[in-house]
């Protein structure tokens, strides 16, 4: 080993040694359970190769809503590749399967080939003029030979192309189930920040622009106190609750939580106004419920949520339409809460269209 290669492991190694005690430190300042899964995220943060992990967990920072749910969240969201993994294993046996149909097939045509070769050949003999009884005969036995052993082989085709199917039907599952497991978080169900990242894409290249669409980042107001007095058990109990009301109220939208207590609502509306009133409707709702443990029976209280609104403009990226909707969410925190905040133009067109 060279002079340079001990100098660059000593360097790897102090650099480790750094990162390492950044992440105990994360651990201890905020009193998360320094088991293996947790200290990963906390270690990525401090390392900062990780973008997503440092955006995520830099709000979390922020606000001091830091807890063992949001770094599992986090580790599952943007760290864990096993379920990438899995996914890719079913792809590929299904990609071994199709190669096997190809060989079926192309066995298939052989034997077609065979019998349509001994049929023309037997055809041209038969056509003779001078014919024993027995070159008759020769011929036909060649004729159903050649068919009997098409049939044989046409009998196995079934047999194994029922076999592929049935694998093949099986991986599907698997295939769409582990992908699903991927976009979905773990603990409220509903998409996680991959399936939003997904989303928001594919608004963004949608050609279909005849209603508009609206990127809505919904914030549970005060939920580190919330989880301070009551438990992280209560908290995650509130987060699934919120989940579940976004998906029911929101009418079959696309729902993520995009991080922590943060959930994001992307909906097509053809009347701006529409998703000024979904978002009033929203904040209403929370505020004019009680919330009741299930566990314990314990009443939290009134919930109140904060929300941005922007709708997507035909001539921007993901990020810029993000970065909208994320301004107006802590305009509305800042502006005390509990209420819901959307941009200028979108609340001129909805008065114009009120007007009308």
């Amino acid at each position: 080993m060279s002079v340079c290669q001990l100098e660059e492991d000593k360097d790897s190694y102090h650099s480790a040694v750094s990162i390492a005690r950044r992440a105990f430190e994360y651990v201890s300042a905020f009193k998360t359970p320094p088991v293996p899964e947790v200290y990963e995220v906390w270690y990525r943060f401090a390392e900062g190769k990780n973008l997503g992990i440092c955006e995520q967990l830099s709000k979390l920072v922020e606000h001091e809503s830091i807890g063992m749910s949001e770094l599992v969240m986090l580790r599952e969201q943007l760290i864990d590749n096993s379920l990438v993994g899995t996914s890719h294993h079913v792809s590929c046996r299904i990609s071994e399967q199709l190669e096997r149909i190809q060989g079926i097939l192309q066995g298939q045509q052989e034997a077609s080939a065979d019998f349509s070769g001994t049929i023309t050949k037997a055809s041209s003999c038969l056509q003779q003029k001078e014919l024993s009884a027995e070159d008759i005969g020769r011929y036909q036995g060649l004729v159903i030979d050649s068919n009997k052993k098409l049939q044989e082989h046409m009998i196995v085709l079934d047999s194994r192309l029922a076999e592929s199917k049935s694998e093949i039907d099986e991986l599907r599952i698997q295939l769409h189930e582990s992908q699903k497991a991927i976009t979905t978080d773990s603990l409220t169900e509903v998409g996680n920040r991959r399936y939003f990242d997904l989303i928001v894409a594919g608004a963004q290249r949608s050609e279909t622009r005849e209603d508009a669409t609206y990127l809505f980042l919904i914030d549970i107001d005060n939920f580190k106190l919330l989880n301070d007095q009551f438990g992280h058990a209560a908290g995650d109990e509130v987060l699934k609750f919120v989940a579940t009301t976004l998906v029911q109220k929101t009418g079959g939208s696309k729902v993520a939580r995009y991080g922590g207590d943060e959930f994001a609502v992307v909906a097509s509306f053809k009347e701006p106004g529409l998703a000024n009133e979904l978002a009033m409707e929203l904040c209403s709702f929370f505020c004019d419920n009680q919330f009741v443990l299930k566990r314990s029976g314990c009443t939290l209280g009134k919930l109140t949520i904060s929300v941005g609104v922007a709708m997507l403009r035909s001539d921007e990226d993901t990020n810029t339409w993000i970065e909208r909707s994320d301004k107006l969410l802590y305009a509305a925190k800042n502006g005390g809460r509990n209420r819901c905040m959307v941009e200028r133009k979108f609340a001129q067109l909805a008065n114009e269209s009120a007007n009308e």
